[in-house]
Order: structure tokens, then C-alpha cells, then sequence
């Protein structure tokens, strides 16, 4: 696979993993409700979702003196994966983007000589707004870190979604 090819398969994975968790929306609702913050479950789902996919994937696999949530196998690239789940609810946007939460996984990540590196972001309740302000404000200052893509996923009557981000890392 060329590396157009490999992009254009991690964005077909990402297209299925906002399908699926599009339709889960109702616990992810219950989960901003109650302000908890479920990454196991998020994880639980997305290993669900990789072997419906029949995707070649290791969970926790030390790479470079990392572990790391999920390698990917795509053709004959590894692609490097983290997972962050954030509950806005009481903490607030901005301290997940700070360097004690996000910035950890994206500078463990920036250290790896693998070409393929992403976070994929689960942040709820969150306004796309400031969601999208957020995402500027990093790609202004990092240009290693890009959001390669991003689905909403409504969350009413809270007036607010679940934005799922995959971010590259280069």
C-alpha cells in the first residue's frame, strides 16, 4: 500500500468507528450526563468493532519502551494508536489539553520513528465550537499534530455532542 492508500484506510476505519459509535449514542449520553468518564468501554467497543472489521490489531503492545493502546496492521505498516476519552463535564476543554493529559500521548507519539501515529479523541459534552478552537490553537502551535478528521455525534437535550477526533501525529 502506498502511503495515499494507507491514509485512505485509516479514513475508511474512521468512518466506521463514528458509524458505530453513532449508534451507541444513547450510553454516551448516560456517560456525559453523569460526567464519567469510560475509556474502557470505549475501548471494549472499538475492539468489537476492529475484529467485525476483520483488522489485523494487538492491544497494548510496547513499542519502544511504550505501551500503547492499539497497533494497527494495514497492509504491511504498523500504525501506531492511543485513545484518550474526555468527560468535559467538570474539568472543562482546555485542562484535557493540557500537557498533563493530551500532550502526553502526542509527545510519546512524536518520539516514535513508525510513519503512522494517531490519537483517536472522544471528548463529550462538548460544543463543536470550542471543540474546533481547540484543535486551531494546538495545529497553530504543534506542527506535528494534525486532526486528519473529526464526527459529532449529537447528544440531545444536552444541547452538546461527542466529538470524535483522530488526530496524525508526524
Amino acid at each position: 500500500m502506498s502511503l495515499d492508500r494507507q491514509y485512505q484506510k485509516i479514513a475508511q476505519i474512521f468512518n466506521e468507528i463514528c458509524s458505530h459509535f453513532s449508534s451507541k449514542k444513547d450510553y454516551i449520553y448516560l456517560f456525559a450526563k453523569y460526567d464519567t468518564r469510560n475509556e474502557w468501554w470505549f475501548r471494549g467497543e472499538l475492539i468489537w468493532l476492529f475484529e467485525k472489521l476483520s483488522l489485523k490489531f494487538s492491544l497494548e503492545e510496547k513499542v519502544n519502551g511504550d505501551y500503547l493502546d492499539f497497533v494497527l496492521y494495514i497492509g504491511n505498516q504498523r500504525h501506531l494508536m492511543e485513545l484518550k476519552v474526555m468527560s468535559i463535564g467538570k474539568r472543562g476543554l482546555r485542562s484535557y489539553f493540557s500537557e498533563n493529559y493530551l500532550f502526553k500521548d502526542f509527545n510519546r507519539l512524536i518520539r516514535k520513528s513508525e510513519k503512522y501515529k494517531w490519537v483517536l479523541t472522544f471528548a463529550y459534552p462538548s460544543d463543536t465550537a470550542s471543540w474546533k478552537k481547540q484543535v486551531k490553537s494546538i495545529e497553530e502551535r504543534n506542527r506535528e499534530i494534525k486532526c486528519f478528521r473529526i464526527c459529532t455525534i449529537n447528544l440531545e437535550p444536552l444541547g452538546k455532542a461527542c466529538v470524535v477526533s483522530l488526530w496524525n501525529i508526524r
